[in-house]
């Protein structure tokens, strides 16, 4: 027996012995996004660990109800510095943060308990690119 509601079981067979391996789904179908969809850009700054604050831009695709369903994240860039060939860790990371983010609220999960969820500096503010831009978002009160 196989369902996609959450709360149902789920019934998987290991690939190596053949058993039968239960799991408990705790997200409903995934809400796709229509190719085409409106989206909004927005700087934020945020201030890492070196104590430089950077302005970052985040992109937001939106459902046709308005719901946000998709954000990406983009690294500081200066007018007048060429695009690095390499990105760096810290870009990397915001960016793969982001299409966990985006993939969850698909699935469901509330942009509140993602943001809830981030690591935080000891003065309250995010300790993570993804952490301030889903605090942002979850101020903005504009979860699906």
């Amino acid at each position: 027996m196989s369902t996609n509601k959450p709360g149902a079981e789920h019934t998987n067979f290991c690939p190596h012995c053949g058993h039968a391996l239960q799991a408990l789904v705790l997200w409903g179908e995934r809400r796709r996004l229509p190719n085409r969809r409106r989206n909004e850009t927005n700087n934020f700054a945020w201030q890492g660990r070196n104590g430089v604050e950077k302005i970052w831009s985040y992109t937001l695709g939106f459902y046709p109800d308005g719901a946000i369903g998709e954000v990406f994240i983009d690294a500081p860039r200066s007018d007048t510095a060429p695009k690095p060939l390499v990105e760096s860790e810290q870009e990397t990371a915001a960016k793969d943060a982001a299409v966990v983010a985006s993939t969850a609220v698909q699935y469901g999960a509330p942009i509140s308990t993602l943001a809830d969820g981030m690591k935080r500096n000891d003065d309250g503010s995010p300790a993570s690119v993804i952490g301030a831009v889903l605090r942002l978002l979850a101020q903005r009160g504009r979860e699906g």
